[in-house]
């Protein structure tokens, strides 16, 4: 079956739940294939629709109205600064306590864009950004050397930099995720037994 996902759930989430699924088929041969070519969610959702994947794993769901999608929790949003930033000193801060300072944002292709504006929509004001990109992991390393604040979802990779990770408490930084299908495209039926593994072992 092929998969397509986001980097994030490509590096972590996604490999176990196909090892364990594998585990599962008692001598049947499964067999994955993994695509993370392209980190964004929209980009995922309509080559799903295409026939390009069975299922997808994105930061936002599918139309409701050719795809069937279910949430699950992730990881919540950190935010990331440098090692002598002035809130370096801390271990938890709120939204607010941000703004006075230039923030690195990601670009409007990544599916994760929606979820930070959400933030920022709920405290009713933005920041300033002084760089956008694409990628999470270049943001982190944007925040590393200096050019502004990151919020981002907590992954392992940002424990191996160069950064002080401040847990946010307001508002709330819970981050969900999906995984999708296209309703009307036909699929093996190892991979309809995986969509609904998943759902069991991620609700």
């Amino acid at each position: 079956m092929i998969l397509g996902c986001t980097r994030d759930l490509g590096s972590s989430l996604v490999p176990v739940l196909m090892r364990d699924f594998k585990r599962t088929a008692r001598g049947e041969k499964i067999v994955f294939q993994l695509h993370t070519d392209s980190s964004f969610s929209r980009v995922l959702l309509n080559q799903a629709l295409e026939g390009r994947y069975d299922m997808v794993f994105t930061s936002l769901p599918g139309d409701p109205f050719c795809m069937e999608s279910f949430s699950f929790a992730q990881p919540p949003f950190i935010a990331a600064v440098l090692l002598d930033h002035p809130l370096a000193g801390k271990d938890e801060i709120s939204l607010c306590e941000t703004l006075s300072f230039p923030h690195i944002f990601l670009s409007r292709k990544s599916g994760l864009r929606a979820f930070t504006d959400h933030l920022f929509y709920q405290i009713g004001t933005f920041p300033s950004i002084s760089y956008e990109t694409e990628e999470d992991f270049v943001a982190a390393g944007l925040a590393s050397a200096g050019f502004g604040i990151a919020i981002l979802p907590d992954h392992p990779f940002l424990h191996t930099m160069d950064l002080k990770l401040l847990t946010l408490t307001d508002p709330d930084p819970k981050r969900t995720a999906y995984l999708s299908l296209a309703k009307e495209i036909k699929r093996s039926k190892a991979a309809e037994y995986f969509y609904e593994f998943c759902r069991e072992r991620l609700a």
